[in-house]
């Protein structure tokens, strides 16, 4: 059977560009830059579709995903790209909606979701004042594992909704990002960096995650039963993803257009 790696990814880098040109039409695009592999990856597919001159980055300071490392590496990468660049801080915000609604700080994933809120109201607001596209970088790891607030970072056209990690570090390689696909974790708990751990992944291998998305992504019903008996991903990990995905499928219902790379089967 087909694996996700069975792909000419020049014909997919093709494919992105391409929809970003028909999405945009003659109006610029903003994405949100931390730094990490999927916005970087965003911001050249971008460039490469309508040029530096049409795309500007938003870096959001003291957000949950911008550590001091993370922030310096996307104003080096925006300055590299000869895009345009501005920065919000959101502390000050935050601290403000944490006083007035008594939210927890302790819990991680309240505090992050917070900030992906904060994050995403920032880039609307900026697409919406300069009449930009707003492209998401939602992943399909992400977006099948509904690792993100509802609604939230998913732009009105979602560049990366149809890539799943391990292909996302296939076609960084392939446009010089390689050195951003070492800070990549092979451990799915990380499924999103700033987002803390997700308890449900924890000791399953972000390769074999992907494998079993995919085959939800590509196979049919039947197809899927028969590659689960015979592949060699533990049945605990599966079942495991399997169930993660069935719960969170609601979240689909919000999620924008995006590029379909890995073709619909009926299992998912």
């Amino acid at each position: 059977m087909k694996t996700m790696k069975d792909m000419d990814f020049k014909e997919v880098e093709r494919k992105l560009v391409e929809d970003i040109r028909r999405v945009a039409g003659d109006r610029g695009v903003t994405v949100g830059l931390s730094g990490g592999i999927d916005s970087s990856l965003a911001v050249v597919l971008a460039v490469k579709a309508l040029g530096c001159e049409k795309v500007k980055a938003v870096v959001l300071v003291n957000s949950k995903f911008s550590k001091e490392v993370g922030i310096d590496v996307a104003r080096k990468f925006a300055l590299e790209n000869g895009i345009l660049t501005q920065e919000f801080d959101i502390g000050e915000i935050r601290e403000r909606v944490v006083s007035e609604t008594n939210l927890d700080t302790n819990d991680e994933i309240k505090r992050a979701t917070l900030d992906v809120r904060l994050c995403d109201l920032f880039l609307r607001t900026v697409s919406t004042l300069e009449d930009r596209i707003y492209l998401g970088t939602i992943n399909s790891t992400e977006r099948l594992c509904g690792w993100f607030p509802k609604g939230s970072l998913v732009g009105d056209f979602d560049l990366l909704g149809g890539l799943l990690k391990e292909q996302i570090k296939e076609l960084a390689r392939l446009n010089g990002l390689g050195h951003l696909v070492e800070a990549v974790s092979e451990d799915a708990k990380d499924i999103c960096s700033g987002c803390g751990f997700l308890p449900d992944f924890e000791g399953i291998p972000f390769e074999a995650m992907d494998r079993v998305l995919f085959a939800v992504e590509t196979f049919s019903a039947e197809e899927l039963d028969k590659w689960l008996q015979e592949c060699d991903i533990p049945s605990w990990m599966s079942e495991r993803i399997l169930k993660r995905v069935r719960q969170v499928k609601h979240k689909q219902e919000l999620f924008p257009p995006f590029t379909r790379v890995n073709v619909q089967g009926a299992a998912a």
